[in-house]
């Protein structure tokens, strides 16, 4: 039994186990004395700082998304990653106008989520949900009530990033 025991002392005191301390051995505001065979604290100097870990700061940015069409030609513009609602706008217009668009409108916009069109021979829907999901269900139901042949043509999720300053 004692050679036992002192098998189990030797494998803790091989692995280090030797018992808890803090961090530092210190509680706060002290700081550990060095040069002594006896680990001891004292008290901080005067004018001592402590390094203190400092957290980057970071603040979460919106993103706005949009989608323009020209309803007579069948022409769709979209924007996505936009820093506000208008410029998400106005960049869907330009690209339907760029897409071949005469008469391009706003037909959507949201931040933070996603948004969906459904297509169906008698009505086209835009829709928008906290996921993709959500969207594309919301505008399939929205088109499905008047036209039997619904089909996803757009969808896209644009989420809020965080960024450091």
């Amino acid at each position: 039994m004692k050679s036992l025991m002192l098998i189990l002392i030797a494998v803790c005191l091989a692995l280090g186990v030797t018992g808890a301390h803090a961090e530092n051995g210190c509680p706060p505001g002290m700081i550990p004395y060095s040069g002594t065979d006896v680990r001891s604290c004292g008290p901080l100097p005067p004018g001592y700082q402590q390094q203190q870990a400092t957290r980057p700061k970071a603040r979460w940015v919106s993103q706005w998304q949009a989608i323009a069409g020209d309803s007579e030609l069948g022409i769709l513009g979209t924007s996505t990653g936009k820093l506000v609602e208008d410029d998400a706008i106005s960049a869907a217009i330009s690209d339907c106008k760029a897409n071949g668009g005469k008469n391009c409108t706003f037909k959507i916009s949201a931040a933070n989520g996603c948004i969906a069109m459904a297509v169906g021979s008698e009505r086209v829907s835009y829709r928008s949900g906290t996921t993709k999901g959500a969207a594309e269900s919301a505008a399939l139901g929205e088109c499905s009530e008047v036209s039997k042949d619904c089909r996803m043509y757009y969808s896209s999720c644009d989420m809020a990033k965080l960024v450091e300053l």
